[in-house]
């Protein structure tokens, strides 16, 4: 939460944060999702063409 409070407002780029932290990328997603769901955070997905 501490870096993500340092970057306000914050669009996360979960590969650099995942270096930053010293975890996987996946576990970082994990993280977001659990934050989300406890209602922390609120996230924002973009449109995905894929």
């Amino acid at each position: 939460m501490y870096i993500i409070s340092q970057s306000v407002p914050f669009t996360p780029n979960s590969a650099k944060l995942s270096e930053r932290m010293g975890v996987p990328r996946n576990s970082v997603l994990k993280i977001f999702d659990l934050l989300h769901k406890a209602k922390i955070v609120s996230l924002l997905r973009g449109d995905t063409n894929g």
